[in-house]
């Protein structure tokens, strides 16, 4: 205990996790090593630096910050536990699991927070790409079920491209046939896209689209 009030940083740097301290203005007045190396840069490049602004990606800053400043105004109760993406040196996000408490002063006023993550990344990517073949083996096997139960070849490739849009998140799906005359692929159905898209596009037999 001692340690730690006496020698902030030192205690910080032990933990063995991304731990920062924001302030009620949004500046970042204590960060530890491990912080830094995932942000990909010393200490004096952080520190007095808008969190928002410099490490969090523009699509989600704005509701971010609208987040710290109603828990800065006491408005919304500290969520202990939720994850987002960082930006590091190199433009690259890092998605951070945080766990998270709010800083107070004497008397009781919200000062700032201080929140300790865990790089989450690539087990982010790896339950992704498990969801994404989880959708594939859903429509594989729709699509099996669709087979079996549907006699009429219309449908059942207008059905075939629906389930694979609206089943395994594709933007958009297609079917065609080979017209040898003509050495193009001539559409039967399709899903996701409009029929003036499609029409706008020509696919050969050799594999090139025109």
């Amino acid at each position: 205990v001692r340690l730690a009030r006496e020698h902030p940083g030192v205690y910080l740097d032990l933990a063995g996790v991304f731990m920062v301290v924001i302030e009620a203005d949004q500046r970042i007045s204590l960060i530890n090593r491990k912080g830094c190396e995932i942000l990909g840069r010393p200490e004096e490049e952080v520190i007095g630096r808008n969190w928002f602004d410099h490490f969090i990606p523009d699509r989600l800053r704005s509701h971010i910050r609208g987040v710290f400043e109603q828990l800065i105004a006491g408005e919304l109760e500290p969520v202990e536990f939720f994850k987002n993406p960082i930006v590091d040196q190199q433009g690259n996000e890092r998605v951070i699991a945080w766990h998270n408490t709010v800083l107070r002063d004497r008397s009781g006023r919200i000062t700032g927070t201080l929140s300790s993550g865990t790089d989450v990344t690539d087990q982010e990517r790896a339950e992704e790409k498990i969801r994404q073949l989880n959708r594939l083996l859903r429509t594989i096997s729709d699509i099996n079920q669709l087979i079996v139960r549907e006699g009429d070849r219309k449908r059942l490739l207008e059905e075939t491209c629906r389930i694979i849009v609206d089943r395994g998140g594709f933007r958009m799906a297609w079917v065609g046939e080979a017209d040898y005359q003509t050495g193009l692929v001539r559409p039967l159905a399709q899903a996701g896209f409009d029929q003036v898209y499609l029409e706008s596009v020509e696919v050969s037999l050799d594999d090139h689209p025109r």
